[in-house]
């Protein structure tokens, strides 16, 4: 049964709707550093193909933002699934990087593969487990892996929000590395082949789609 509102309701719950809508959008950060997209390829990607990463042909000078130094050091562009989505609120690099992604591509996006796995994030990780190999070691931890993003507009960083398992999105960007406002250093992984700390991506996101 279908219960009509007043006038005033409406009204009402219009200002709700709008209010969270506006507090949300605040609530997003955007890092608006001068780097521009002109390193960035865009090449044709499917899901089988491993991340295309190209050594810079210029050198960036380092960008600042909040006390953070921020130096591209490649570029990356890559279609992947979604393995995983953890979003973080506390600590200053969280202003940074709101969100992890935890993606897979080739094997490690396919759901006869996935099915066995089981896969978790947890303190800027990514994990994961199987009772038996679905697929050899070594295919698990060369075709995933866990990328810290950096938005940089606001379109981004609600997309960012939004993305969620099992989804394939398309993204390309910079890989970079940073220094934080106290001097501790965070340097991107250059590899897909490394495992464990430092093995993750930092990925200042330029182009995000989700393809399905």
């Amino acid at each position: 049964m279908q219960i009509p509102l007043s006038t005033r309701q409406f009204v009402f719950l219009s200002f709700i709707v709008l209010g969270a809508y506006v507090y949300f959008s605040r609530s997003l950060v955007v890092v608006d550093v001068p780097i521009d997209d002109s390193e960035i390829t865009r090449s044709a990607l499917n899901l089988e193909q491993d991340p295309v990463q190209r050594t810079l042909t210029k050198e960036f000078a380092p960008s600042e933002w909040k006390g953070f130094r921020i130096t591209p050091v490649a570029s990356i562009q890559l279609q992947a699934r979604v393995l995983g989505a953890e979003h973080y609120s506390r600590g200053e690099e969280s202003k940074l990087m709101p969100v992890d992604l935890a993606l897979g591509w080739g094997p490690m996006a396919r759901d006869e593969v996935l099915r066995e796995i089981k896969i978790s994030q947890y303190g800027r990780f990514y994990f994961w487990r199987v009772e038996h190999f679905p697929i050899p070691r070594h295919d698990i931890d060369t075709h995933s892996t866990n990328m810290h993003m950096i938005p940089t507009s606001l379109e981004l960083a609600k997309a960012l929000q939004a993305v969620g398992r099992d989804e394939i999105v398309e993204l390309r960007g910079y890989l970079v590395n940073l220094v934080n406002p106290a001097g501790s250093k965070l340097n991107t992984s250059l590899s897909r082949e490394d495992t464990g700390a430092g093995a993750c991506e930092v990925v200042l996101l330029k182009e995000l789609r989700v393809l399905r």
